[in-house]
C-alpha cells in the first residue's frame, strides 16, 4: 500500500479540494481511499457526505465494520475516511496522542482500511503541526500544494525546512516530493511571476503541470460533488489527471 501526503503550510490554498479530486482520479488506475486527518472534518462535503459526519478516525470505537457501514450508507464519490466531529477537548487530547505516538496513524488504519486499498491519499491541516508531521513522515509521496500568491512563496523556505527533518527521519527510504502550484491565473501579471519564481526555487520538484482557477470547481463544491464527477472536461480535471500519472510514477 502506499501513501501520499497533501501538505501545505498556509490555508486557502485548495489543499481539501484536491485531496479529495485526486482520490477520484487516481481510482480510476488503483484502488483509491482517501483520508480526513484534519480535525475540521471537511474532506467529505467534497464527496457528497453531509456536513459535520460524526463518524471517523477520531472516535477509538470506529473500526472496520463501522467504515464498511457509513461507506454503504453514504455512497461517496470515492471511499473515504472521516476524522469524525470531535469536540475541542477530544481536538486537543488525541493531539498530544498523535505528537507522542508517530505510529498512530499507520496503527489506526489497520483493519480499518477497505480490502485492497492500494493508494492513501491523506488531507492534513495547513501549516506545521503534529498532524502534518506524521502524514509527511509516514507517507511514500508528498504532495505540497501551492497558492499562485506571494504568500506561499513566502512560507517556501519553512516548507523546505520541514521537508529536510523529514527526510532526516526517512532512515535511507526515498520519499517522492512534488510542488503543485493551484488556482493559476495566465492572465494576471502576479500570478505568473509567481509561477515563474517557484519554478527558479525549486527546479525539476515543481510539477510542470499547474491547476488552473477554474469556477466549476468551486461549484462542485457547491454541489458536494469533486470537480472530476461535476465538470470532467474542465482544465482543472485535466491538470488533475497530469498530476495523477506523475503520482502513479513516482511510487512505482
Amino acid at each position: 500500500m502506499k501513501r501520499v501526503a497533501l501538505i501545505s503550510l498556509n490555508g486557502g490554498v485548495g489543499r481539501t479540494t484536491i485531496a479529495a479530486a485526486l482520490a477520484r482520479v487516481t481510482a480510476e488506475r488503483v484502488r483509491s481511499v482517501a483520508i480526513d486527518f484534519d480535525p475540521q472534518n471537511t474532506l467529505g462535503l467534497h464527496l457528497g457526505v453531509p456536513v459535520g459526519e460524526p463518524r471517523g478516525l477520531s472516535d477509538p470505537k470506529f473500526g472496520g465494520p463501522d467504515l464498511v457501514e457509513l461507506l454503504r450508507a453514504l455512497q461517496p464519490d470515492v471511499p473515504f475516511v472521516p476524522f469524525g466531529r470531535a469536540t475541542r477537548a477530544q481536538v486537543s487530547e488525541l493531539t498530544r496522542t498523535v505528537q507522542n505516538d508517530p505510529r498512530w496513524l499507520s496503527a489506526r488504519l489497520e483493519g480499518l482500511l477497505p480490502s485492497g486499498s492500494e493508494l492513501l491519499v491523506i488531507d492534513t491541516p495547513a501549516g506545521r503541526n503534529p498532524w502534518s508531521d506524521q502524514v509527511a513522515d509516514l507517507a511514500d509521496a508528498v504532495l505540497v500544494v501551492l497558492g499562485a500568491d506571494a504568500l506561499s512563496y513566502a512560507n517556501l523556505a519553512d516548507t523546505e525546512n520541514l521537508l529536510e527533518e523529514l527526510s532526516a527521519t526517512r532512515a535511507g527510504s526515498q520519499r517522492a516530493v512534488g510542488f503543485l502550484i493551484n488556482r493559476l491565473d495566465p492572465r494576471r501579471p502576479l500570478s505568473r511571476d509567481v509561477r515563474a519564481a517557484f519554478g527558479q526555487a525549486l527546479g525539476d520538484r515543481l510539477l510542470s503541470v499547474a491547476l488552473y482557477e477554474d469556477e466549476s470547481v468551486r461549484e462542485a463544491v457547491a454541489e458536494r460533488q469533486t470537480a472530476v464527477r461535476y465538470a470532467p472536461h474542465s482544465q482543472f480535471v485535466a491538470g488533475l489527471h497530469e498530476v495523477s500519472a506523475w503520482l502513479i510514477e513516482a511510487l512505482a
